[in-house]
């Protein structure tokens, strides 16, 4: 009898392999306007001074050595003090109408 592990460095996903996302209930299906499809566009910054870059801990697995440039990415900060990887919702103003998710 053999006993296999296997192990990744930085953990996985929150929820199992094959399970899907909840469906949400009761959501509206999406619709057709006279003014078209709505575009939201723009620059989304930070304002101040930005925190500094924290380097990931990989000493808890002595597999996982860390490679130049493992850093958080929790919040990453440009020259321009323009944000990546944010997520903008709008909370107000469409009305009754409703998009398809892109």
């Amino acid at each position: 009898m053999a006993i296999v592990l296997a192990g990744a460095c930085g953990g996985g996903p929150d929820q199992p392999a094959g399970s899907a996302a909840p469906a949400a209930s009761g959501a509206a299906a999406p619709t057709d306007t006279a003014d078209g499809p709505g575009i939201v566009a723009g620059t989304i910054t930070f304002e101040g001074t930005p925190p500094p870059v924290r380097p990931l801990r990989m000493d808890s697995d002595p597999l996982c050595v860390p490679g130049p440039g493992a850093v958080s990415e929790l919040l990453v900060v440009g020259p321009d003090h323009g944000l990546k990887n944010v997520f903008v919702y709008v909370k107000d103003g469409l009305g009754a109408r409703t998009y398809a998710t892109p």
